[in-house]
C-alpha cells in the first residue's frame, strides 16, 4: 500500500477551500451527494472534485458482473476513494482459559502461547468508474419514473406527508413567505398556491427542518438560523436533485444569502449533518412510494374484479428494485436465449382502462409514449413494459419488444 498516496487523497479532503456554499463546487458536491446516498462525507467530496457529472460509480471488476455486462474503456482514469479493508497478522499470544478467561499455566510455571490471526482495520485508495467511462449493455435510468412526469405528484407529496414527522398542510402565508415549521403546534404549512415543483422543494425543506432542529431554543446543541436554513435548503436540494428535480435557480441563491460571510469551517461542519439527513429522508419517500404503489395495484385489481365483462386494457411494468435490474429494457429474443420469462411476480399493475371499440395495440403504444392520461402514473411504455388485453372475457398478454410486440 502506497502510504504517500493515502496521506494525499486524504489532504484532498479536507483541504476543501474552493468548496464555498454559493460556488459551483459545493453545487457539485450536493449533485454528487443526490446520487450517492450511502456513500461517506469524504467519499462523496472526492467523487464531486474528479468527477462532478458523476451518476453511477462501481469498481472495475463490478462492471464485469455478468449481471450488469458492461466493462471500463480502454484509458479510462479511475476515480479514487478510500474504500475499508483489513490487515490480517499472526501474533503469538497468552492461551486463556475459556471458563476463567485467565491465563493457562504450563508445567513450566510459565503461560502456555499460542499463534492467534488478528485483523487490524485500516482505509486504502481504490479506484471506481463513472458509468460513463464504461460500455456495454444499458443500464435503465430508474429517475426517469418518478421524475418529469408530474403526474406522480400525488404520490410524491403523500409519501413527503408519511416522511414529516410533522403534520402537512396548507394555508395562506404573507410577507413572501413560502412555508413554515412550527415546532410548538408541530406542524409544517406550505404557502398556498404555488406550483408543484416548489410545494415539494418547500415541504422537504421544512420536513429538514423538523427533523434536524426540534430541539429547545437554547439548547446548545440547536444551530443558530444562518446555519440551520443552510442545512435545510442544502437538504431540499439534494433531495430533489436525487429524484431529478433541478431547484438549483432557487436553491443556492437560497443557500447563498444564508451563507454569507460565514466561517469556512462552520460552513463545513454542515456537511456530514446535510448528507445523513438527505440519506435518510430519501430512504423513507422510497419505502413509502413502494407503499403507496402496492395501494394503487390493490384498487386496480378491485377495480377488475368489479367490473369483469368489460373489455379492458392493463399496462404492467418491471418493479424497481436490484432484483428486476436485469430484465429491464430486454428485447424478448434475448430474454428467451437466456431461458428467463416475463414473470408476473416481477411487475406491477400501472394502469388499467376501458378498451374502446377499434383501439389497437399500436394506438396504446402512441397514446402512452405521447400523450400519458392524466392518471398514468407509469413511465412511457417501453420495452419489457406488457400490456394485457381484456377481450370477451379472455386476456392475452403482448411483451413490449424493440420493433412492436411479442
Amino acid at each position: 500500500m502506497d502510504l504517500n498516496k493515502l496521506k494525499e487523497i486524504q489532504a484532498v479532503v479536507f483541504d476543501m477551500d474552493g468548496l464555498m456554499f454559493d460556488s459551483e463546487r459545493y453545487a457539485d458536491y450536493l449533485r454528487v451527494m443526490s446520487k450517492f446516498p450511502t456513500y461517506s462525507l469524504r467519499n462523496t467530496v472526492l467523487i464531486a472534485m474528479q468527477a462532478p457529472d458523476a451518476t453511477h460509480v462501481m469498481g472495475f471488476k463490478a462492471w464485469k458482473d455478468p449481471l450488469i455486462n458492461r466493462h471500463v474503456k480502454a484509458d479510462e482514469k479511475g476515480i479514487r476513494i478510500i474504500a475499508p479493508t483489513e490487515k490480517t497478522i499472526r501474533k503469538q499470544v497468552e492461551k486463556l482459559d475459556p471458563d476463567t478467561q485467565q491465563p493457562i499455566i504450563g508445567a513450566d510455571g510459565k503461560p502456555v502461547t499460542e499463534v492467534q490471526e488478528i485483523k487490524i482495520p485500516k482505509f486504502i485508495v481504490v479506484s471506481v468508474f463513472d458509468v460513463a467511462q464504461t460500455e456495454g449493455k444499458e443500464l435503465p435510468t430508474l429517475a426517469a419514473e418518478l421524475t418529469g412526469n408530474v403526474e406522480r405528484y400525488p404520490d410524491f407529496f403523500a409519501a413527503l406527508e408519511k416522511t414529516s414527522p410533522f403534520a402537512v398542510g396548507f394555508d395562506e402565508l404573507t410577507g413572501n413567505v413560502k412555508g413554515r415549521c412550527n415546532y410548538e403546534e408541530r406542524k409544517i404549512i406550505i404557502n398556498e398556491g404555488m406550483s408543484e415543483l416548489q410545494n415539494i422543494k418547500t415541504a422537504i425543506h421544512e420536513i429538514a427542518h423538523a427533523t434536524l432542529h426540534d430541539t429547545a431554543i437554547d439548547a446548545p446543541e440547536r444551530p443558530d438560523r444562518r446555519t440551520r436554513e443552510v442545512q435545510a435548503e442544502s437538504i431540499a436540494y439534494t433531495v430533489c436533485q436525487h429524484y431529478g428535480l433541478d431547484t438549483s435557480d432557487y436553491s443556492f441563491g437560497y443557500v447563498a444569502g444564508w451563507s454569507s460571510g460565514r466561517e469556512l469551517d462552520e460552513l463545513k461542519s454542515s456537511l456530514e449533518t446535510i448528507r445523513s439527513t438527505a440519506a435518510e429522508i430519501i430512504n423513507s419517500i422510497d419505502e413509502h412510494l413502494q407503499e403507496i404503489q402496492k395501494e394503487h395495484d390493490k384498487e386496480q385489481v378491485q377495480k377488475e374484479v368489479a367490473e369483469p365483462d368489460k373489455d379492458t386494457f392493463s399496462i404492467y411494468q418491471l418493479k424497481r428494485g436490484d432484483e428486476t435490474r436485469d430484465f429491464r429494457f430486454e428485447p424478448y429474443d434475448r430474454l428467451a436465449a437466456t431461458g428467463r420469462t416475463a414473470d408476473r411476480a416481477n411487475y406491477d399493475l400501472i394502469y388499467t382502462a376501458e378498451l374502446t371499440p377499434g383501439t389497437s395495440l399500436e394506438d396504446i403504444y402512441t397514446r402512452f409514449n405521447i400523450d400519458h392520461p392524466k392518471d398514468f402514473k407509469g413511465h412511457s411504455l417501453s420495452v419489457s413494459d406488457v400490456v394485457v388485453l381484456h377481450q370477451n372475457g379472455q386476456d392475452t398478454a403482448h411483451y413490449v419488444d424493440s420493433f412492436g410486440y411479442k
